[in-house]
C-alpha cells in the first residue's frame, strides 16, 4: 500500500518555505487580481476567473523555477 510516511520525508526547511511563500504569493496575486478586475469592470465573468488563474499559475511556474 501506498504510506504516508514518506510523504514529508523529502521536504527540507527551505523547500518548505519555498512552498510557503509560492502558497501565499500566488494567494496575494489571485486577490490582487481579483480586486483588481472587480474594480475595473464592476464585477466578474467566467474570463475573468481564468484570467485570474492563469496569471497566478504563471506566477507558481515562475517561482518553481527558483526551487
Amino acid at each position: 500500500g501506498l504510506g504516508l510516511h514518506g510523504l514529508w520525508g523529502w521536504q527540507t526547511p527551505d523547500q518548505l518555505l519555498l512552498v510557503g511563500l509560492s502558497g501565499g504569493g500566488g494567494f496575494a496575486l489571485a486577490l490582487a487580481t481579483g480586486a483588481w478586475l472587480d474594480r475595473r469592470l464592476g464585477g466578474h465573468t467566467g474570463d475573468t476567473y481564468g484570467a485570474t488563474v492563469e496569471w497566478t499559475e504563471t506566477l507558481l511556474l515562475c517561482l518553481a523555477t527558483l526551487a
